[in-house]
């Protein structure tokens, strides 16, 4: 991989670690440039983010195709974090509506429930959510800012998608009011930027093909 190449991945790592589908990834890139010692190598680590870096990590020993390969891979499986490195991979830009699949986009405003967003988006928000950190800004944040009752924190903490644990608790207690809109606005002011700038691509997608 070429020199230009490595340091355009390393400078958006963070975010790519933070919310790439790896193992949908990996998938596209198997038997191609990825062999089964490097896909062993990715899927055996335990966590999103380790097997995100895991490929990161393994991509720059991967020759010059390796660039391209792993852009056509991401822009298939999330165009939105493609954006980046089109142009170096000297691939065409996509439309907003390709961020998502065509059986995912529905009417999607500020009003919607929670409960009703398209099933990639609904995915992708429980991904980005559901990841520990260290600032305390995923899913624990969101349930205690919707005034969810702090006493039954722990079971949720339990569950395998402690967000859409939260997203159905939280619409069984508010009902339509549990809308879009309002979680939007939390996540503004906890701040999860990132968020809210995913769900907003997804509403302006589903205008356009609306």
């Amino acid at each position: 991989m070429e020199k230009r190449h490595r340091e355009l991945i390393v400078s958006n790592r963070v975010k790519l670690v933070r919310e790439m589908f790896t193992d949908r990834i990996v998938s596209k890139m198997r038997g191609g440039l990825l062999n089964e010692s490097d896909i062993e190598d990715i899927t055996s680590e335990e966590s999103a983010r380790e097997k995100a870096e895991a490929l990161l990590s393994i991509l720059p020993r991967k020759g010059p195709k390796a660039f391209v390969a792993f852009v056509k891979a991401l822009q298939e499986v999330q165009g939105y974090l493609s954006e980046p490195f089109l142009e170096e991979a000297g691939l065409p830009d996509i439309k907003e509506v390709d961020y998502f699949n065509d059986d995912a986009v529905v009417e999607m405003t500020e009003n919607t429930c929670v409960k009703n967003l398209p099933a990639n988006v609904h995915s992708r928000l429980c991904v980005l959510l559901n990841e520990d950190n260290v600032f305390g800004d995923n899913w624990e944040r969101v349930y205690r800012d919707v005034g969810l009752p702090i006493d039954r924190i722990d079971k949720v903490r339990c569950q395998s998608n402690p967000t859409d644990c939260t997203l159905t608790l939280w619409h069984g207690r508010m009902g339509s009011k549990a809308s879009l809109g309002s979680l939007i606005s939390i996540l503004r002011d906890i701040p999860r930027t990132d968020v809210v700038e995913m769900l907003e691509k997804a509403m302006h997608a589903c205008n356009i093909k609306a």
